[in-house]
């Protein structure tokens, strides 16, 4: 996508990518000492199995720990036996503890529509409907939009703690 038509900008800033196992093992032993930010990101806690049900929110706190800033989730694996493979290759199992680094957002932005797309997939796991309803074609009637317009819009604004500016273009073609 980065290329002729495109140009990138950094706005916001989400939980991405799960933490090492040294990090993520110094964070959980370190976790009463470490800063709240006062922030907080919503996920949705149902199972990938309960799709029958309704959204069912759960908001986790960002800490901060030497200048960066991280997010602790409990994994919902597939069944409580399984193993649930995270985006660098490590599993967990049910109700581990899983630590991700809140980074910048990289939007890739359409010069002629000026639609921006995020470079990095930021939320999973959102219905697209409720329990019982049905899609008629209408996004905007969606569990998934009443999601970005309610909490995804307002998780991706830069933390209080952030002495940086949060919109700023990086390339442009």
């Amino acid at each position: 996508m980065r290329g002729k038509g495109w140009y990138e900008i950094i706005y916001g800033e989400y939980p991405t990518n799960v933490v090492s196992d040294s990090t993520s093992n110094t964070l959980e032993r370190d976790l009463r000492r470490l800063t709240k930010t006062g922030k907080t990101y919503t996920f949705d806690t149902h199972k990938w199995n309960e799709n029958d049900e309704t959204y069912s929110p759960k908001s986790y706190e960002e800490y901060e720990q030497n200048g960066k800033r991280y997010v602790r989730i409990e994994c919902y694996a597939f069944t409580e036996d399984d193993n649930t493979p995270l985006s660098d290759g490590q599993s967990r199992k049910n109700g581990d503890a899983v630590w991700l680094e809140v980074e910048p957002v990289t939007w890739a932005v359409d010069e002629k529509t000026g639609i921006p797309l995020s470079i990095n997939g930021l939320y999973s796991g959102i219905q697209m409907l409720d329990k019982g309803e049905k899609y008629d074609g209408d996004f905007s009637k969606t569990r998934q939009k009443k999601y970005l317009d309610e909490v995804f819009e307002k998780d991706i604004e830069p933390s209080r703690t952030q002495n940086r500016r949060s919109f700023f273009c990086i390339t442009r073609s």
